[in-house]
């Protein structure tokens, strides 16, 4: 289950966080050239569960900015159970 209304509920007032919504991947790179293209970016991906797709998100960032680091994880919102 998705949060939709309450995506961004938590950081909403936080003054130096800004939230994009799009394609992952492009929409990350499109942020890294509009700063100028900095030298060793981080890149937070949030990814599905599948492998291939996870894959080919880090080949395209990889091949983009090869002295890029990256954390992958899956923030999708869960139920307790």
């Amino acid at each position: 289950m998705s949060p939709r209304a309450e995506h961004g509920r938590l950081v909403r007032s936080l003054e130096k966080v800004h939230l994009h919504r799009g394609n992952s991947v492009k929409v990350a790179l499109d942020r890294w050239r509009e700063l100028g293209e900095p030298k060793r970016p981080l890149f937070f991906v949030d990814c599905d569960h599948a492998y291939e797709s996870v894959r080919d998100e880090l080949d395209e960032i990889f091949s983009t900015v090869p002295d890029a680091s990256a954390i992958v994880h899956d923030t999708f919102f869960q139920s307790a159970e």
